[in-house]
């Protein structure tokens, strides 16, 4: 079997904003695989609905998510602006998630720590000791500390470009610069 085979099984994991994973697959070969052909088989359903009422549901309920989504991004843009240049504590308080921790998490800062060495990753817009002070104030609640990062964040990201050697043989560490948010552009 080869890469181009309609046998494989294609996945593609989306990271969000968050940290947690999307997966996206043709798992149909994994049916296919498993049950032989689903006509064959009694009962079986993919999913997916032909009674039209029911889709109208579905797809209303899809139209209210985005409108709830939407609204969403618009409140924590507008929070991003009001708090991008106050101290931590004031946003955690602002985004209702102090939870102060005794003690940080030390496998979750080193994870924090790990991904500044990521190109563009919001972690690189903080330091160590800031890592450890918001996953103090947020109790360790990950996704709690990459809300207040984002915030932090709001003007522009620190791009620290990876090191590279030169020849083979001298190491070259680029300087790392602030990338303002308004000058991205997407094509």
């Amino acid at each position: 079997s080869s890469n181009s085979s309609a046998k494989i099984v294609r996945q593609y994991f989306l990271r969000d904003p968050d940290g947690y994973y999307v997966e996206i697959c043709d798992c149909d070969v994994l049916t296919k695989y498993t049950l032989g052909d689903i006509h064959d088989v009694v009962g079986y359903d993919q999913g997916v609905s032909n009674n039209l009422a029911e889709t109208a549901m579905f797809v209303n309920l899809t139209e209210r998510l985005a409108h709830r989504a939407a609204r969403a991004h618009r409140e924590f843009t507008q929070l991003c602006r009001e708090m991008r240049c106050r101290p931590a504590l004031e946003i955690v308080d602002r985004l209702g998630c102090r939870q102060v921790a005794a003690e940080v998490d030390e496998e979750k800062l080193k994870k924090l720590i790990r991904r500044r060495g990521v190109y563009g990753d919001i972690c690189q817009n903080e330091t160590e000791e800031s890592l450890r002070h918001i996953l103090m104030l947020t109790g360790n609640h990950v996704p709690a500390a990459m809300k207040v990062m984002h915030v932090r964040g709001w003007e522009g990201a620190v791009m620290a470009p990876p090191a590279f050697f030169e020849a083979g043989t001298d190491k070259v560490t680029p300087e790392a610069f602030l990338l303002p948010k308004y000058s991205i552009v997407f094509v």
